[in-house]
């Protein structure tokens, strides 16, 4: 499966990870690798149904992580100083739960399922949430790293002057500060997903959705830096410009 996968033969890739996954996807302790497998490859490979059936297992199995459940079992723990990692159940990371509903919204999308894709992109930001809260003091310390570069004369980001319109710099200043203090955030959420979900709301196009998407492009700029945000920043102000007419 991996060797087609590589090679872009991604039909050939869907049809060996089949077996592989009906025969794994309901073990107690890799199932979630399984589901998460099945539900890439299938994507790849246009196979939407396939891939949204595996998806909604992954995130069966992975939703009472979510938050406030704890993320091993006491008995796992124990098992594993005495033995090894092998058995303890694999619960996803933060980069599985977060891109499984981005790829499931994106999986909507191509069905055109519309509101089920919102509300997949919605889960994705909630994993997003979920890992900033459960990262807080790294991502304050790593913002008061690049306060504090900056502060002693480097040129550090100050995305506002790359934009030619004064009172979109205005605006921005206004709704949202410094973009840099989403520097910090950038280990911890994904740019990718948190730019689709902008699409998503431009592309949906209702007056409310013209905000969110301009928040989402704007987060993503501060997070990717000066020379990489510059397109999450263009779609920032195509977002405002539609805003006012």
């Amino acid at each position: 499966m991996t060797e087609a996968y590589n090679a872009g033969d991604f039909s050939k890739a869907a049809v060996a990870m089949k077996p592989v996954w009906e025969k794994y996807h309901e073990d107690d302790v890799d199932a979630v690798i399984f589901d998460l497998e099945e539900g890439s490859v299938t994507r790849a490979a246009g196979e939407f149904v396939t891939s949204i059936t595996a998806f909604n297992e992954a995130w069966d199995r992975m939703s009472p992580y979510y938050d406030s459940a704890a993320e091993t079992k006491v008995t796992e723990e124990v098992a594993s100083a005495f033995t090894n990692q092998v058995v303890r159940t694999y619960r996803g990371t933060t980069y599985d739960r977060i891109m499984s509903s981005t790829y499931q919204a994106l999986n909507y999308l191509d069905t055109n399922q519309a509101e089920k894709a919102g509300v997949e992109f919605v889960r994705a930001r909630n994993w997003q949430v979920d890992a900033v809260d459960r990262e807080r003091k790294r991502i304050d310390d790593e913002n008061e790293a690049w306060k504090s570069q900056n502060s002693k004369g480097s040129a550090g980001y100050d995305p506002d002057k790359t934009l030619k319109s004064p009172t979109f710099q205005a605006q921005m200043n206004e709704l949202y500060g410094p973009m840099s203090r989403f520097q910090g955030y950038a280990d911890y959420e994904i740019p990718a997903a948190t730019w689709m979900r902008g699409v998503f709301y431009f592309a949906r196009g209702e007056p409310s959705d013209f905000e969110q998407a301009r928040q989402c492009f704007v987060r993503v700029a501060g997070m990717l830096g000066e020379t990489n945000g510059l397109p999450a920043l263009a779609d920032a102000q195509l977002a405002e410009n539609v805003t006012t007419g």
